[in-house]
């Protein structure tokens, strides 16, 4: 159908023969799954997806969880991906992973199914301001007209439809865009009395959209503003959702020499970019490697997740380069940036030829403090004591997956000291454009269904907690992966923070919780097993890597451990203490 070809009649209403139409300019801008949530006003739309053979779909009950299992197929696959709603509240749903996906550019489509214009301002049920809700955070937004069978009013359709949907292909422009979509029907858009006749679909275009095209790249003014020159005491900082391949960071890294700070979801560590600092977050702590600072710094992509990470950077007078998806003006981290925006290759190339070689002893300096950390991590780890550090360095480490999500808080930045380099690609990702716990377990089985392999998950039970409506089986597919839960009986990332002297505060702030999750794995049907010690976990994540479908291993870790016991194993690690 999406092909755009001539289409033999059939028998729908008008509203059906509108969404079609809808269906196949979204297959021209490259859209090839979508998330259904069903109701009485989206129930058209769900129809003309779930009938198109061009279109992958899922259905689900949440319109929060589908938005967020959008997400997933979006990162992993690169390409745009429709989410259909009903009216009303529905729409309000979908604005937790909206912002996450306003924050990393990642091209949603937003088909929120309405009710007509006079029903909205009339006081209709189920009625809301679908526009308003979503305005903030959407590149793009399209409020249609009901729906027309003439030939005229559907080429309008398509023309206005082919203007919103550019921006969900690839640029500096590119994000979520919204269209709404208000149906006729007194209970629903496929009401038995609404007009059901044979008709047509008259063929629109079939070539596919075109990406805008991007303004060329300006590099040498930026090259004079830095000073950029051979020798430099270098640095490249790369945190999640880089505008550009990995693997041209990875070699502007090998060719400049400059050590690559780079996070556990930056995709420089599985494969291994060259020059790879993989501990940083705990390495500028060192006051040696701090008493020589960098004379320039590129930051790619977002802000790296570590506080430390965050201070060091900030006490830096450098000059900054930020190499970003989109124009940025400004930097939480720096006092001035000069802003390098999706550049091209042949960018990257000039900027590396103006740089390199940089300060090889600079280099070699933070790579021996690597690999000294690196061989006290076993006695840093059995300082810490059984925990969430042993549980994050068992889990990073489990053979037979083929992809990880680390979850918001402490999984990423646990993850982040333990998701050691490798030779093979594995994508690590984490929802670091808000930095929220919502919709974590939608977006894995998202990044599953996309991905196609299986995948690990290392959430905490608050973030597991916070999306159990979405362990909901899919009825469409299997999916093959492994839910790791770091059980510390609630927000962890608290027992790092300082607080006053005041154990009634911090019980509050900590927020401890007593949850069995085990009844509930079983209730969504998904295998379960509890491990507490380093050992049964490494035991369990074996077996749950060649099971089929879905399963869960609680990793049950005594409260304080991070409180108690992982500050020092830290000062360890450092080889301070």
């Amino acid at each position: 159908m999406s092909g755009q070809g001539a289409m033999a009649a059939e028998r729908m209403n008008l509203n059906l023969l509108w969404c079609k139409a809808i269906a196949a300019e979204l297959g021209r801008a490259g859209v090839r799954h979508a998330v259904l949530t069903v109701g009485g006003r989206s129930a058209a739309m769900v129809l003309a997806l779930g009938q198109d053979p061009a279109f992958a779909c899922v259905t689900r009950v949440d319109e929060r969880g589908a938005a967020f299992l959008a997400l997933g197929i979006a990162r992993t696959t690169g390409r745009p991906v429709a989410v259909v709603t009903t009216s009303g509240s529905a729409v309000a749903n979908l604005l937790p992973a909206l912002t996450e996906a306003a924050a990393w550019g990642t091209p949603l489509v937003l088909l929120t199914c309405d009710r007509p214009p006079e029903e909205r301002a009339g006081g209709g049920p189920q009625a809301s301001d679908h526009l308003g809700l979503c305005a903030s955070m959407v590149e793009a937004a399209l409020d249609l007209p009901m729906p027309d069978a003439a030939p005229s009013a559907l080429a309008t359709l398509r023309a206005e439809l082919a203007g919103v949907l550019r921006h969900v292909l690839p640029g500096p422009a590119r994000g979520p865009v919204q269209i709404n979509v208000p149906l006729q029907g007194r209970v629903a858009s496929l009401d038995a009395g609404s007009d059901w006749q044979p008709r047509r679909l008259p063929p629109g275009p079939a070539e596919p959209l075109a990406a805008p095209a991007s303004p060329p790249v300006e590099v040498e003014p930026l090259l004079a503003a830095l000073g950029a020159r051979p020798g430099l005491r270098g640095l490249i900082v790369a945190g999640p959702e880089a505008p550009v391949p990995p693997a041209w960071i990875a070699e502007l890294a090998g060719a400049t020499g400059f050590p690559l700070f780079a996070d556990a979801a930056s995709g420089l560590r599985r494969p291994a970019a060259p020059n790879l600092v993989s501990l940083a977050d705990i390495l500028v702590l060192s006051p040696a490697l701090a008493a020589e600072p960098p004379e320039l710094i590129l930051q790619v992509g977002a802000a790296p997740v570590s506080h430390t990470l965050h201070g060091y950077l900030r006490r830096q007078s450098a000059p900054v380069l930020r190499i970003a998806r989109r124009p940025v003006e400004a930097d939480f981290l720096h006092g001035r940036i000069e802003p390098l925006v999706a550049p091209d290759r042949a960018a990257l190339q000039r900027l590396t030829e103006a740089l390199a070689p940089g300060d090889a002893a600079w280099r070699d300096g933070w790579l021996a403090a690597e690999a000294g950390a690196r061989a006290r991590r076993e006695e840093a780890l059995a300082l810490a004591g059984w925990g969430d550090a042993q549980a994050a360095a068992v889990a990073c480490a489990a053979p037979g997956f083929e992809l990880t999500l680390l979850a918001n808080s402490m999984p990423a930045r646990l993850g982040n000291l333990f998701c050691e380099p490798g030779p093979d690609a594995h994508p690590i990702l984490c929802n670091r454009g808000v930095n929220g716990i919502d919709g974590t377990l939608s977006t894995f089985l998202g990044a599953l269904l996309g991905h196609g392999g299986r995948g690990l998950a290392i959430v905490g039970d608050q973030a597991m907690l916070h999306d159990l409506a979405s362990l909901e089986p899919l009825a469409e597919r299997r999916l093959d992966g492994c839910i790791c839960l770091f059980n510390n009986k609630g927000p962890g990332i608290f027992d790092l923070s300082v607080w006053p002297e005041d154990a009634g505060l911090r019980a509050r702030l900590r927020h401890r919780t007593r949850i069995d999750f085990g009844p509930i794995a079983a209730g969504f049907g998904l295998a379960y097993e509890r491990a507490g010690d380093a050992a049964s976990l490494a035991a369990a994540l074996g077996r749950a890597a060649q099971r089929e479908g879905l399963s869960v291993v609680e990793a049950d870790l005594p409260e304080d451990s991070l409180f108690d016991r992982f500050p020092g194993a830290v000062r360890r690690w450092l080889g301070v203490a």
